[in-house]
């Protein structure tokens, strides 16, 4: 977990994307879902928890079911309490229930 980026978001909050995997960061009944603009970016709304965070792999608990992305360059470019935006190259998206 060496990635450190301030998270950029509507409310200007100047907390880290660390800090908040740090402190389980989620959101409480919000529902899940994830729009996939090509191979570059995923929007994904109403996740629970963010579960792990590399430039390699982002793991999302989704309420019912995890959700891990992998790929190259892997980061997170925007989060706040309902949603967040994965950006770098997406070779691969796992569902686990």
């Amino acid at each position: 977990m060496s990635k450190k980026s301030t998270a950029n978001n509507n409310y200007n909050n100047k907390t880290t994307v660390l800090d908040k995997i740090k402190n389980g960061y989620n959101t409480i009944s919000v529902p899940s879902h994830f729009e996939i603009n090509g191979n570059r970016e995923v929007n994904v709304d109403g996740y629970r928890e963010l579960l792990e965070y590399s430039d390699a792999n982002i793991k999302v608990n989704m309420n019912k079911l995890i959700v891990s992305f992998s790929g190259r360059g892997l980061s997170i470019k925007c989060l706040d309490d309902t949603s967040m935006l994965i950006c770098g190259y997406i070779t691969n998206i796992e569902f686990i229930t």
